[in-house]
């Protein structure tokens, strides 16, 4: 199910749209690098099935960036989040009535080592969210 993942995206564009395209995808790890037109890209994409608890759906993601230097920025949700870490209103534009969770699931990994392919970074997060909240 790929509604989390969309949801996180619209939060990642908000964030960062204005220096990478971002898109939700259900590509696997491994499959289909990005053309290079499109770099620097910032892919959202399910790393576990979805389930629904309290009213919320959760969700693990794997946020993928890829650049063309040896250092792809890495997207930190402590960006994006208030200290109980609900998603900042400023980055739920264009989300009425979504209140959304971020976490940190894992240690980030980089992988620079193919000069044929471009550099990525996957960082592991948890999004849980509720709609329709506040209406």
């Amino acid at each position: 199910m790929m509604i989390v993942p969309a949801l996180v995206t619209r939060v990642l564009y908000n964030a960062y749209g204005d220096c990478f395209t971002v898109e939700a995808t259900a590509i696997k790890r491994g499959d289909h690098l990005p053309p290079a037109e499109s770099l620097p890209l910032i892919r959202v994409r399910p790393r576990a099935a979805s389930w629904t608890a309290n009213g919320r759906m959760i969700q693990r993601l794997t946020i993928v960036t890829f650049a063309q230097d040896n250092e792809p920025p890495m997207p930190n949700h402590r960006d994006l989040i208030d200290r109980w870490g609900y998603v900042l209103p400023d980055y739920l534009a264009g989300l009425p009535g979504v209140v959304m969770e971020l976490r940190s699931t894992d240690k980030a990994t980089i992988r620079a080592n193919r000069p044929e392919c471009p550099s990525y970074s996957a960082v592991y997060w948890s999004a849980a969210v509720a709609l329709g909240a506040g209406q």
